[in-house]
C-alpha cells in the first residue's frame, strides 16, 4: 500500500485553548451520494402561453402523475435564463431551434431520463433525447438522484420540480 505523506499547518486565535485532529488513515469519509428515494411515477411538462397583458410570456410546468388517483399539479413562472439553458441542455443542446415555440415532457429514474421536445409548427422534427446519470469524474450526464431527492423534499410537485431543474 503506498503511503502519502502530507504537511498540514494549523494555526488558532490566541483564546483557542485546545485543537482536534482526526486522521483518516483510508477509510472513506462519506459513503458517498445517497440513493435516490422514489423516483417521480408520471411526467413534466413544461409549456409557454402568453401572459396577462399578451406581451410578457409566462412558463407553465405541470407535473402528470401516472396514478390517476393523484391530482396533477401546476407551477406558472416568469421566463428565467437559467431554466431555459438547463432545458436546452437535457435537449443535448440543439442548434437553430427555439424550443419556446414547442412543449418539452421529461420522465426521469433513477436509471436515466427522456427529454421530448414537440415542437408547434408541424414542419419542425420533434426531439427526443435520453441522458444518463452523471459518473463521477466524467462529463456529461444528469445528477438524477440529486433532483429526486430535491423534488420529494419539495413535496413531489411542479412547484418543487421548478426549483429543482438545476440539480439535474
Amino acid at each position: 500500500m503506498p503511503t502519502k505523506d502530507g504537511i498540514v499547518h494549523v494555526s488558532a486565535a490566541s483564546e483557542v485553548k485546545s485543537i482536534q485532529i482526526i486522521i483518516n488513515l483510508g477509510q472513506p469519509t462519506e459513503t458517498g451520494p445517497e440513493p435516490p428515494s422514489e423516483a417521480p411515477k408520471g411526467a413534466f411538462i413544461r409549456q409557454v402561453f402568453p401572459g396577462p397583458d399578451n406581451a410578457t410570456m409566462k412558463i407553465r410546468t405541470s407535473f402528470v402523475p401516472d396514478d390517476l388517483t393523484q391530482d396533477t399539479s401546476i407551477q406558472i413562472s416568469d421566463p428565467d435564463p437559467g431554466e431555459l439553458a438547463k432545458w436546452k441542455q437535457l435537449l443535448g443542446d440543439p442548434e437553430n431551434i427555439d424550443i419556446d415555440a414547442g412543449d418539452i415532457i421529461m420522465r426521469v429514474n433513477e436509471e436515466g431520463g427522456t427529454v421530448t421536445w414537440l415542437p408547434e409548427n408541424m414542419n419542425q422534427d420533434p426531439i427526443i433525447h435520453r441522458f444518463q446519470p452523471r459518473t463521477e469524474g466524467e462529463p456529461g450526464g444528469a445528477t438524477i438522484g440529486e433532483f429526486i431527492k430535491c423534488w420529494n423534499d419539495g413535496g413531489q410537485t411542479a412547484a418543487a420540480a421548478s426549483s429543482c431543474w438545476s440539480r439535474l
